[in-house]
């Protein structure tokens, strides 16, 4: 009797003991959604969690308030090799579970995105290569593309659009979403933009009732004109400086230009053969002006 008493009282101490153990456990796996459990001095931790086949189950299930898994979260601060760790084991290779969205209609492809680190390129790399989206469209109407164009490098641009064919000129959802070319331009990334035009992406999309001409011009800065490469590569790729806006002070971009001043710096940057039509026109119209002002100086009719 007395044996069978103790047996229970460890029985219950072990039931006890395992709860406790367990409510520590899963408070701790909450912790891997803060970027505080990501951080280098804490990454020997993490490992231990992740390397744990009893808690695949949990760790796949796992989301912040925000809607994030774990796998939004290591696509931010880790690299390639853990993230694929996170994907084969935890993940099971499972792509639905890949391309989770978080509340903003995020996958951990464009949080990898915005991610600073060095490991950035190789993060995205293999979420691509595990089946992550690239043509995926968040609840903002934003592209992976247009992320990729604002944080992203040139290369991870080049990858997209050639190997996963995702369109270099693909509309977005909501007109209040610029398109890749722009969100380059309104970020100032002026590689991504050279990339992008590159792969010919349309020097004159439009974005707000604004060209992307026009765009680049008002980003550039005053009296330095940093900036002024971006609306050169526009021009020297086919944009038209033309292009009739509505509800703009400036009809057009030329006129923007002209009224700054900054003629001799873009007017050059027109090819030769690069919207010759356009130009013609221009230079007739600019032409009969001048020969009307001249006749009526003259008192010619």
């Amino acid at each position: 009797m007395i044996v069978h008493k103790t047996y229970l009282l460890r029985s219950l101490l072990c039931m006890i003991i395992c709860a406790i153990t367990v409510h520590a456990m899963q408070k701790d796996l909450q912790i891997l959604l803060t970027p505080k459990a990501w951080k280098p001095k804490n990454i020997e931790k993490l490992s231990e969690y992740l390397s744990n086949p009893a808690l695949y189950t949990q760790l796949k299930e796992l989301r912040d308030e925000n809607g994030n898994t774990i796998l939004h979260m290591a696509a931010q601060y880790v690299d390639r090799q853990m993230i694929q760790s996170i994907i084969d084991n935890i993940g099971n290779k499972d792509i639905a579970w890949i391309n989770i969205k978080n509340n903003n209609g995020q996958t951990a492809l464009v949080t990898a995105l915005f991610s600073k680190n060095a490991f950035k390129d190789g993060a995205i790399e293999i979420l691509l290569e595990r089946g992550a989206d690239p043509h995926s469209i968040d609840t903002f109407g934003n592209s992976v593309l247009s992320y990729a164009a604002a944080d992203g490098t040139p290369n991870i641009i080049e990858l997209m659009v050639k190997k996963y064919k995702v369109d270099v000129n693909s509309s977005n959802k909501f007109s209040r979403s610029a398109s890749p070319l722009i969100s380059a331009i309104l970020e100032h990334k002026r590689d991504n933009v050279k990339k992008l035009l590159e792969l010919q992406a349309d020097p004159n999309s439009m974005w707000r009732s604004k060209s992307a001409l026009y765009i680049a011009l008002e980003e550039i800065k005053p009296y330095t004109n940093e900036g002024i490469d971006l609306a050169c590569a526009l021009l020297q790729h086919g944009a038209n400086p033309d292009l009739e806006l509505t509800g703009q002070f400036h009809k057009t971009a030329r006129e923007y230009w002209q009224r700054f001043k900054l003629e001799d710096q873009l007017e050059k940057c027109i090819p030769v053969n690069v919207g010759t039509e356009i130009e013609l026109e221009y230079k007739l119209i600019t032409l009969s002006q001048d020969l009307h002002a001249l006749t009526a100086t003259l008192g010619v009719k």
